[in-house]
């Protein structure tokens, strides 16, 4: 299977040369045509199972969304994921087996800025002039800077947690990082409230309702999983070529608006019930793969019941509210103004990116990227009530930006039908909580997605645990 550390190649062969000459190939329903199902459906077909994947919507990807056709001069945005971290081995793996044309991310698109009281921060500049800025650090942060204090108060912790991947994992002594804040952490470590004030805004602040809403294991997780990545990539054209790729290659498989209302499973198979064209429709498989997000599934009937384990990670995993605003401008004033590069806030529309960075023209797009709880009441507003909000504040932190406006589009993950939330977080105690029940099967129903791996929030997690679901299929072979 792509990704893992030794080939499967041979292993796969062998199955498939054994399901051929002794019986019937088993047959696998995927529930959802994400990057979860699409990579599930790519290795169970490579093995030889008989695999089909309903998918609700009428197109592949899932929250791989590519918005094509609400901008100028073949501009594109990114309504899902984007970076493909050098280090994250199965997205770049799939990557590298479709022929994928990368171009690599300037860093300044993935963090160079905070926009914090009024003034920008420029996160490399070894000349900061911290006290102009209405900041009180110490004097052992004055020295180390961003990074340098990222690294001390949220790195150093990040290494003792151990493998995040490994079967077991979290164990019992990380119940401390586990029940704790961020701002908790960061204070035990020795940090001044305007360090933490300034750490936090940005990427620390885009989980869940805001940093001190999250587990900090959460946190330490994905800063020990992803971070050091020497190389951030992205797919030109879009990132939506990736699943398109799949499904061309699943094209017999595929099935378009299929909306699944109810599983049903005996020690025999499995059964699922869907409708189709205004039809209701059944499809019964030896097994299933689930990789329909928790807010959906809630509103799914099983039978029997799932376990009360998987009843509570259903019931209370959070997703974080996301909302997203494009502002189209005539001209890339930005760079004349030297003010590129992403630029995390305290301003209500929280993390700012050029998302045409890597796109060539004169046009050019910034985004205002708002979660939590200022995204979930965004998600209420009209589209055009939310790209006038954005304007309103982005012009402090790129001036010039309604002058040049020309179009604007906003997409909200809680009011898509299909996912009804943007990316998995975890609030405090929930890592050790619900992680192993997250992923466990019940019965012959399988669970993928990126709630479902060590990676929330990243394509990584969706490929990671298809990858782990294909596996305990095979291994469930009767």
């Amino acid at each position: 299977m792509i990704g893992n550390k030794t080939s499967e190649h041979g292993n796969s062969m062998e199955q498939r040369n054994k399901m051929e000459r002794n019986e019937a190939a088993k047959k696998v329903i995927i529930a959802g045509a994400g990057l979860a199902g699409l990579s599930a459906g790519y290795e169970l077909s490579k093995a030889g199972y008989n695999v089909t994947i309903l998918e609700a919507r009428l197109r592949p990807g899932g929250r791989i969304y590519t918005l094509r056709d609400k901008f100028s001069d073949g501009l594109y945005a990114e309504a899902g994921a984007i970076f493909l971290p050098s280090v994250h081995n199965y997205t770049m793996g799939y990557a590298r087996l479709f022929d994928m044309p990368l171009v690599a991310v300037p860093s300044r698109m993935l963090s160079s800025y905070a926009f914090l009281r009024g003034k920008r921060i420029a996160f490399e500049d070894p000349n900061t002039d911290w006290a102009a800025l209405g900041l009180n650090l110490t004097p052992e942060e004055k020295a180390l800077g961003y990074y340098g204090m990222l690294d001390k108060y949220l790195g150093e912790a990040a290494k003792t947690i151990g493998d995040p991947t490994a079967a077991d994992w979290p164990p019992e002594s990380l119940k401390c990082y586990d029940d704790m804040t961020l701002s908790t952490l960061f204070r035990e470590r020795g940090a001044s409230p305007d360090a933490i004030a300034l750490l936090r805004v940005g990427y620390l602040d885009l989980w869940g309702d805001g940093a001190d809403s999250n587990s900090v294991l959460h946190l330490l997780r994905d800063r020990a999983l992803n971070h050091g990545a020497p190389e951030f990539w992205a797919i030109k054209g879009g990132t939506d070529l990736l699943p398109r790729a799949f499904a061309a290659h699943l094209h017999d498989k595929m099935r378009y608006g299929a909306a699944i209302t109810r599983f049903e499973q005996d020690r025999n198979g499995v059964r699922v019930i869907y409708t189709q064209d205004g039809r209701l429709r059944t499809m019964s498989a030896d097994y299933l793969i689930c990789t329909i997000p928790f807010p959906v599934l809630r509103h799914m009937e099983a039978e029997p019941k799932f376990s009360p384990g998987k009843q509570k990670a259903i019931a209370e995993l959070p997703y974080a509210s996301v909302v997203r605003v494009y502002l189209q401008a005539k001209k890339r004033f930005w760079d004349d103004k030297s003010i590129s590069g992403a630029t995390g806030s305290d301003l209500p529309i929280g993390l700012m990116l050029n998302t045409t960075q890597v796109q060539p023209g004169v046009r050019g797009i910034l985004e205002a990227y708002i979660c939590g709880k200022q995204g979930k009441k965004m998600t209420s507003w009209s589209v055009d009530e939310r790209i006038d909000f954005v304007l309103e504040h982005i012009e402090q932190v790129f001036p010039g930006m309604r002058e040049n406006f020309e179009r604007g589009f906003s997409k909200s993950w809680d009011d898509d039908p299909y996912t009804q939330g943007g990316y998995t977080w975890f609030k405090p105690g929930q890592v050790r909580a619900l992680t192993a029940a997250i992923k466990a099967p019940e019965g012959r129903i399988h669970f993928a997605g990126e709630h479902a791996s060590p990676y929330p929030g990243w394509m990584q997690g969706a490929f990671y645990s298809a990858n782990r679901a294909v596996q305990e299929i095979k291994d469930a072979r009767e």
